[in-house]
């Protein structure tokens, strides 16, 4: 998977959730490869 799908991926389920955790999880996710 490409690293834009998974920062979309998150980006939803942030706005879903609308819990600043799981952005916090996002951001790590994001440098990750």
């Amino acid at each position: 998977a490409k690293t834009t799908d998974v920062i979309a991926a998150c980006g939803r389920r942030f706005r879903e959730t609308m819990n600043h955790e799981r952005n916090a999880e996002c951001t790590d996710l994001s440098p990750r490869p």
